[in-house]
This record gives structure tokens, C-alpha cells and sequence, in this order.
């Protein structure tokens, strides 16, 4: 009816000439284009509305809902549209003074806000995209569920403290048992020392064989419970360091000079390489001292006889750095990422061929990163190994 009445009008119009037929056709053909694309158009959003597995509205500027697909119908019911969107979701407007919409959110901008205890206590991410539809304000709202997502973050969370308190228990607990034993293992260790140096007699061989047994085994445990301490210290935040201004190559020499008989009862070559007037760093003697005897130890440990053990200093950009090198039996370089992990010792390497409690490295790792500095190694399985440090340089 209607294209006969706008074609009756313009051939009136243009006078029934042909030229008034063929654009009351070619309108016509137009204004038909027109209403198949945006029937195929309305279409797809309706299908695409409904193929998302979200709840979706569209509430205009005073509140009144304008749209709802069928996901948010099955959760609040259908409903006659401009109802009020507090009213439909029950929410008794608490989230009201956080809408985008009120705070003035402008069409194409988007901003999420979280809720909880609507549709039956459930926690929604609210996405919120402000539009214009049907020539007013409105937004976009589309709600995802996210109830099961916040409860499984609040589970590991709580599994999460309870493993942090079965920790700390454990680490109090073997605090307190390395304290104990330390003292009586002391009192042990001077005894067995009176005994060798014939303070308290004379031995025979085989006395003297089985003391020095015992007083391996007991500077072994000494060891041992040391390590445990330092470990523990340096987890709970607990240890102490007093740093100075110190000459590396001083320290390296200390050090050589401290394990030399070590070296020398297996024959190695003991070797140094320091670098030239190399500025001063600021770290803690002992701590430090502490890496490089437990890095040249380990070396000697993992080294046959007539080897050789080298220290190298040098001057890397804004650090110093000391690397200490072996002839050793090596280590395969899929074991080298497992060296600085407590408790961990390879099958066949510096800790368990030695013996030990696989936190040397580690509390080496902890105390060279309190200096701001950085512990890796190189190896090779059958061609030896070197572990390397860099301290940072004092800024000036």
C-alpha cells in the first residue's frame, strides 16, 4: 500500500513521464535493500545476543530496563521492560552510587564493578558499556558469574596461610632441635679434642684411629646444624649483616690461604687470578667469606688428585666479579638449575659425592642477592665446573 501510494504521488509529481517510472523503481529496489539488510542485521544481533553465555540488559538513564536476552531472563524471570533495575535484581540499590551510568560514563567507554549477594547470593563481574539507545543515555550491563572463581581464590588462600603456619612450625621446630644440639655437639668436640692431643693420656694407634673418626663425624654435624641456623635465619629476615667498605682480592687471598691445606692434601694446584687495581666494594666480610670458602670447598670436594682450583677477579661494568673454577668431575647441565635449591643434591656432583646438606648454595644464592648481587654457574659433566658472583660497585 504504502509504495503505491509513494509511487501514485511522484508520478503525479513528475507528470507520468518514463523518467518518473524508473525512479519510483529505483527507489523502490532501494528502500527494499534497506529493509532486507537491516532485517539481516537485526537478525544477527539477535542471534549473536543470544548465542552469549552471559547475562546481558540495556537499563536507559533513569534506571528503567529496556532490554534483557534470554540468559538474564532465566535468572530474574521475564518481565515487562522499564521496570527498575534495583527493583529486578534485588539488590535494595547498594550498588547504585558506583553505576557508571550515574558517575556519568560516556557511549564506547567501559568499566567493571563487582558484586555480590544478588540472584541468590552469587558474586557477578558487572561489565558496564554506556551507549545511547532509543535517543536516551543508557548502558550495556553484562554479567558474568564469577561465585565459583571467588570461592576456589578464598580456598587456596586459606590453603595458602595454613601451609605458611605448617611452615613456620617446622622451621621453629628445627631451629629449636639445631640449637640443642649444638650445645652438647660443642661440649662433645672440645672432649674428643682433650682426649687426641694427650691431655689426658697417651693413645695407642688404634685409640687415635677411632677419635679421629668421631671428631669427623662431629665437625661434620657442627657443619651441619650451622647450615640449618644460617638457613634459618635468612628466611625469617633474621640474619645480620655489617657491611663495609672491603678490597676483594684481600678476601680471595684470605680465603686461599684458609683452604690451602685442603687443596694441598689432594695435590691440586691452587691458583689466583686478581684483577688489577680494582675499586672497593661494600659488603659483609664474614658473609662473603662465608660463599667463597663454601664455592673453593666444594670445588676441592668434587676434584681429583693432581686437579686444579682457580679464583678469578675482575671488573665487570658496575659489579665485581669472583669466579671460582675446577677440573672436577662436573655437572650435567640438566642438574645445574636444581644447584641452588634447598635440600636438593644431585646424584652425582659436589654434594652427594661429598656428603652435605644441599643448603650451601643456597644460603651462598641468599646471601650474595642480599648484596644485591647475582650467583650462577657453568659446567660441563666430566670437564669441571665455575661458579661465578658479581657485588655491585659503591655508586659515586
Amino acid at each position: 500500500m504504502e509504495k503505491n501510494i509513494l509511487a501514485e504521488y511522484l508520478y503525479s509529481i513528475l507528470g507520468g513521464s518514463k523518467r518518473a517510472e524508473t525512479l519510483v523503481e529505483q527507489r523502490t529496489r532501494e528502500l527494499e535493500k534497506t529493509n532486507k539488510e537491516f532485517l539481516e542485521s537485526d537478525t544477527l544481533n539477535k542471534a549473536f545476543l543470544a548465542a552469549i553465555p552471559f547475562g546481558i540488559d540495556i537499563v536507559d538513564e533513569d534506571g528503567n530496563i529496556q532490554f534483557l536476552n534470554k540468559r538474564l531472563e532465566e535468572k530474574v524471570g521475564k518481565l515487562p521492560l522499564a521496570k527498575k533495575c534495583w527493583e529486578v535484581y534485588r539488590d535494595d540499590r547498594t550498588q547504585c552510587s558506583n553505576c557508571p551510568l550515574l558517575k556519568g560514563i560516556i557511549p564506547g567507554e567501559t568499566e567493571v564493578i563487582e558484586v555480590s549477594g544478588v540472584f541468590e547470593g552469587k558474586v557477578f563481574q558487572i561489565f558496564h558499556t554506556g551507549m545511547v539507545y532509543k535517543g536516551k543515555k543508557a548502558i550495556l550491563e553484562i554479567f558474568q558469574d564469577v561465585t565459583e572463581e571467588r570461592k576456589a581464590e578464598d580456598e587456596l588462600t586459606n590453603a595458602y596461610f595454613q601451609l605458611r603456619k605448617v611452615d613456620q612450625l617446622k622451621s621453629d621446630f628445627v631451629s629449636m632441635i639445631s640449637h640443642e644440639l649444638r650445645t652438647p655437639l660443642t661440649a662433645i668436640k672440645e672432649g674428643v679434642d682433650i682426649v687426641m692431643d694427650g691431655t689426658a693420656g697417651s693413645l695407642n694407634p688404634k685409640q687415635g684411629e677411632f677419635l679421629n673418626i668421631a671428631k669427623r663425624n662431629i665437625d661434620r654435624l657442627v657443619r651441619l646444624i650451622s647450615s640449618i641456623l644460617d638457613f634459618q635465619r635468612i628466611e625469617s629476615g633474621k640474619m645480620v649483616f655489617v657491611f663495609a667498605q672491603h678490597d676483594i682480592n684481600s678476601l680471595v687471598k684470605e680465603a686461599k690461604e684458609n683452604m690451602l691445606p685442603f687443596a694441598l692434601s689432594k695435590e691440586l694446584d691452587f691458583i689466583l687470578e686478581l684483577g688489577d687495581d680494582l675499586p672497593l666494594v661494600n659488603f659483609d666480610h664474614d658473609k662473603i667469606m662465608q660463599v667463597l670458602t663454601n664455592l673453593v670447598s666444594n670445588a676441592i670436594k668434587s676434584t681429583d688428585k693432581g686437579g686444579q682450583i682457580k679464583i678469578i677477579t675482575t671488573k665487570r661494568d658496575s659489579f665485581v666479579q669472583v669466579s671460582v673454577s675446577d677440573t672436577g668431575i662436573g655437572i650435567a647441565s640438566e642438574d645445574i638449575a636444581k644447584l641452588f635449591r634447598q635440600f636438593e643434591q644431585l646424584d652425582v656432583g659436589l654434594e652427594r659425592r661429598a656428603g652435605g646438606t644441599g643448603l650451601g648454595l643456597v644460603i651462598s644464592k641468599k646471601i650474595i642477592e642480599a648484596h644485591k648481587g647475582k650467583i650462577w654457574a657453568d659446567s660441563e659433566f666430566g670437564k669441571g665446573s665455575a661458579f661465578h658472583f658479581i657485588l655491585p660497585l659503591i655508586k659515586t
